[in-house]
């Protein structure tokens, strides 16, 4: 299933790929963390905006992780939405997307 970045010149990425990096870190969720800022001042590293921009994007110096991506993302049917996830980087509650088990 490929996911479109509207962001980057239509580049997309295999959601295989995003699937992979959540067993590698061990979390059934990932927050968004979408930043509009550059790509080396991004403060949310286990975020998917910053996953994408470090291993897909051409463009790191854009937000990435849009609410159309996310929107692609839910519609798969793997993952929906939630809006108090647990970021792993602030301790806070966050928008993000959570496997459906």
């Amino acid at each position: 299933m490929m996911i479109s970045l509207p962001h980057d010149n239509g580049r997309s990425f295999n959601l295989s790929l995003l699937l992979r990096y959540l067993v590698l870190v061990g979390r059934p969720y990932i927050i968004q963390g979408q930043q509009r800022v550059a790509f080396g001042l991004h403060t949310k590293e286990s975020s998917l905006d910053y996953w994408i921009r470090a291993n897909i994007a051409q463009n790191q110096d854009t937000a990435q992780a849009t609410n159309d991506v996310v929107d692609q993302v839910c519609a798969t049917g793997l993952f929906r939405r939630s809006n108090d996830i647990v970021c792993p980087d602030s301790g806070y509650p966050c928008n993000g997307i959570e496997l459906v088990v």
